[in-house]
């Protein structure tokens, strides 16, 4: 696809260059091609700043309890992948891995217009050892500026 033009005053060539590019492009455009597009694209994305002084920056390394409130600092949605036993997730263009399936079952309600409480996280999850690991988890995101931290 990076490949030069051919002259403009070389019709043979122009021809030539078509019948080769168009199985690249009828290959590429698969049905999810848009969907695929969609979710690089919104790992990539890049928060807007928005710090409410004086607490917020405060609130991002603060220690989670049920009513904190979370949600996405840039991205819509988290989407995940499978990649073997565990999942992953592209957000401000780090991948992110090795997160067990349920810890992705809690992350996937995120997103960047209406924040949850920490306690409906948790809700999703099985026992003390996987909210603990979603705590960490969290304050990871946080610190990488993935999630925003609100106190209620």
């Amino acid at each position: 696809m990076r490949a030069d033009l051919p002259r403009l005053d070389d019709p043979r060539g122009q021809k030539a260059y078509l019948k080769a590019l168009r199985p690249l492009l009828a290959e590429a455009l698969t049905d999810d091609a848009i969907a695929e597009f969609r979710h690089e694209w919104e790992g990539d994305l890049r928060p807007l700043p928005s710090i409410h002084l004086p607490d917020m920056p405060y609130v991002q390394i603060e220690t989670l309890d049920d009513t904190h409130r979370v949600r996405l600092a840039a991205a819509h949605h988290l989407h995940f992948t499978r990649n073997g036993a565990n999942m992953e997730f592209k957000a401000q263009g780090v991948l992110w891995s090795d997160l067990p399936p349920n810890l992705a079952s809690a992350l996937e309600i995120l997103n960047d217009t209406q924040a949850v409480s920490f306690a409906e996280l948790c809700a999703r999850l099985d026992g003390d050892a996987a909210k603990v690991h979603l705590r960490h988890t969290l304050a990871a995101l946080a610190r990488s500026g993935v999630i925003s931290i609100e106190k209620p």
